[in-house]
């Protein structure tokens, strides 16, 4: 792989943040996404979907869940980074509806409380208030987002000349043979 590339990919790797039931990570969301897909449980291995059930070889055997991802930065450690969240289609609409109480503006950092109350508990994201970039000068954009993502399950990385439609028609015969590998190991 190119030296650039590898670079670029380090660049855009974030790590999961997770939340451990009974804990509570106090974080601020970033105001971009959440970007949603579908993916399948393949073992103890969650896949990107490859499409509808014509080019997705898991879709009529495994049923089909569609999770967001979001960027949020929380201290860890002492230190301050960014990480991706995932999360599911009720708790962002929780999110939502409590931004409306909260009266934030679109495209506000978000200061939020994650909890989960028990072992695969829906996660809880409580809004506490609006707020800025707790990060000097970073400001990330969908394609900051898509590419954490790509990252994570191991997809090209957007370019800055592609849209979000042109990156995932891009990358869909990946996502095929990746659906197909997990499918072999499942099955084998």
């Amino acid at each position: 792989m190119d030296r650039a590339v590898v670079l670029e990919r380090s660049r855009a790797q974030l790590p999961l943040l997770k939340v451990n039931p009974g804990a509570l990570v106090e974080v601020v969301v970033a105001p971009v996404g959440p970007a949603w897909f579908t993916t399948h449980w393949l073992g103890r291995r969650q896949v990107l979907c490859a499409g509808d059930e014509g080019a997705c070889l898991a879709c009529g055997s495994y049923p089909p869940r569609v999770v967001g991802f979001v960027l949020a930065c929380a201290v860890v450690a002492g230190k301050r980074r960014v990480f991706l969240l995932e999360v599911s289609p009720s708790s962002w609409s929780r999110f939502e509806m409590g931004l409306c109480w909260e009266s934030v503006a679109d495209g506000q950092w978000v200061r939020a409380n994650l909890t989960r109350p028990r072992l695969r508990a829906p996660l809880r994201i409580e809004v506490v208030c609006g707020g800025t970039s707790p990060l000097d000068g970073y400001e990330p954009s969908e394609r900051t987002l898509v590419n954490a993502v790509a990252v994570l399950y191991g997809l090209p990385l957007m370019t800055c000349t592609e849209s979000l439609q042109d990156w995932e028609s891009g990358v869909q015969p990946m996502l095929e043979e990746l659906v197909s590998r997990a499918l072999a190991k499942v099955e084998a």
